[in-house]
């Protein structure tokens, strides 16, 4: 429950921040290396298994701490130092903050100065809106097989008759095609 929004939040802030056209090229970066990172997490999965019940600790403490404890770390750094737009980002001078606002001004199909505040009207029409679902369409199409596959793919690989070893080593190569 705690990762649902991460995918669909990591799109919005792009929104923060690129035009429609750079979006794009950066969404399949992100989703590419979001599938690659399932292939990383076979390997990690099998060395963390090799300290089983070494320091005390059993396979599944080792691998809650190596892979949970760089996580919490950058999460905190994250949240004190990732700008949340353009204008607020410390490391861009004004000219650069001036760029960016007016590239992302003129990419905008329309603006509306309604001082901010949002109505029910404005979320039924969001949420209606063929682009809007059409988009949902797509982004669940692309994000179902990539969760199946991160979910499912261990499982079936073992109950072909694998040991729990060579299994996350098989998961490697399915992740990397993917990408390709």
């Amino acid at each position: 429950m705690a990762e649902a929004g991460y995918f669909p939040g990591v799109i919005w802030y792009f929104t923060l921040w690129y035009v429609r056209k750079d979006q794009a090229f950066r969404m399949s970066i992100f989703f590419s290396a979001g599938i690659l990172a399932g292939a990383f997490g076979g390997i990690l999965a099998y060395g963390i298994g090799q300290l089983d019940n070494k320091g005390g600790l059993t396979a599944w403490q080792w691998l809650f701490l190596l892979e949970g404890a760089p996580t919490v770390c950058l999460a905190i750094l994250t949240f004190f130092f990732l700008a949340d737009f353009p204008a607020r980002a410390k490391w861009l001078n004004q000219c650069e903050k001036d760029l960016l606002a007016d590239r992302l001004l003129r990419d905008a199909d329309v603006i509306v100065d309604d001082g901010g505040d949002m109505s029910w009207e404005q979320i039924k029409s969001a949420f209606l809106d063929w682009q809007v679902l059409f988009y949902m369409l797509i982004y669940f199409s692309t994000v179902t097989p990539a969760y199946s596959l991160k979910f499912f793919l261990p499982t079936i690989i073992n109950d072909m008759g694998y040991s729990v070893v060579n299994t996350q080593l098989l998961t490697i190569p399915p992740y990397v095609v993917s990408c390709l």
